[in-house]
């Protein structure tokens, strides 16, 4: 989860703040703020499918949060 946070902050190098809504300790992103960031954030190198993945995780963390 502290990677989550570091990229809500825009702590993470060579990837653009994610958005997200602060209601008290917790952050929401919305579902089309967190997909519009994804392909924001596509890489056209070889680690593009890596870095995807690992988008693809976060997307599955923050869905889960925002839904629990």
């Amino acid at each position: 989860m502290a990677h989550v946070y570091n990229v809500i902050n825009g702590k993470v190098k060579n990837v653009s703040r994610l958005p997200a809504i602060a209601i008290g300790r917790r952050k929401l992103i919305q579902r089309d703020t967190l997909e519009d960031w994804k392909k924001s954030n596509e890489q056209s190198d070889d680690d593009a499918m890596m870095q995807l993945s690992k988008t693809g995780a976060i997307g599955r963390m923050m869905e889960e949060d925002i839904h629990a």
